[in-house]
């Protein structure tokens, strides 16, 4: 299947943060006090059971506890942090050496500390990470690879979900404002949702008679 065109999604970001870089690159660098995502809908309840595709980094250490989404879906058009439902993976700064990647599920009103929460080990600045996101039933997985072709499988992050839900809006990368000046530098590239391109239907056929008298 096609790699998601970034260039056709909606962009928030006040403070040109995230930088496009071709249609399928985005090279953004955020912290945890500005609201800043890119995202698309794709139409009500549209998210249910998935297996999505995407690659990651985080080139560099910056700060600190900086975190960033690289992928998630939700029903809330905001940043990250403030969504009362969706799932979602991070990269978070863990140590000066090494970041992690972290699978969630937010639900309900209490916040994200009472969400589902599986973290990866850690990863030296500059490695990539090959993720595939698979939702069935009430689990969610996020499988690393270490490699595009995803046949060496280094980690399962899973976290268990409610059956039912579903989603409305897929995000490319976004902040995690929880007030605070930490901050994030990743790459993302190459959002593959695994899923058939829209039928476009074929024009109508005109028709030209010839009338003899």
């Amino acid at each position: 299947m096609p790699v998601e065109d970034y260039t056709t999604y909606t962009e928030v970001d006040p403070n040109n943060h995230i930088f496009l870089v071709g249609t399928n690159h985005i090279d953004a660098t955020l912290t945890r006090e500005e609201d800043a995502y890119l995202y698309k809908d794709r139409g009500v309840d549209h998210f249910q059971d998935f297996a999505h595709l995407v690659d990651a980094r985080s080139p560099a250490y910056i700060s600190p506890f900086g975190t960033v989404l690289v992928w998630g879906v939700s029903n809330v058009v905001d940043d990250a942090y403030a969504w009362t439902w969706g799932f979602t993976v991070e990269l978070y700064a863990f140590s000066s050496l090494n970041y992690d990647v972290r699978l969630r599920t937010k639900g309900g009103t209490g916040g994200w500390g009472s969400a589902g929460v599986a973290s990866s080990t850690k990863f030296s600045y500059g490695t990539w990470v090959y993720l595939k996101i698979i939702r069935s039933g009430t689990s969610l997985k996020c499988e690393i690879y270490s490699n595009a072709a995803r046949t060496n499988l280094l980690e399962t992050l899973e976290v268990t979900v409610g059956a039912t839900e579903a989603y409305r809006y897929i995000y490319a990368c976004s902040s995690w404002n929880t007030g605070i000046i930490n901050t994030q530098e990743v790459d993302i590239e190459n959002l593959d949702l695994q899923e058939a391109p829209p039928v476009v239907a074929p024009a109508p056929t005109k028709l030209y008679l010839t009338l003899t008298l």
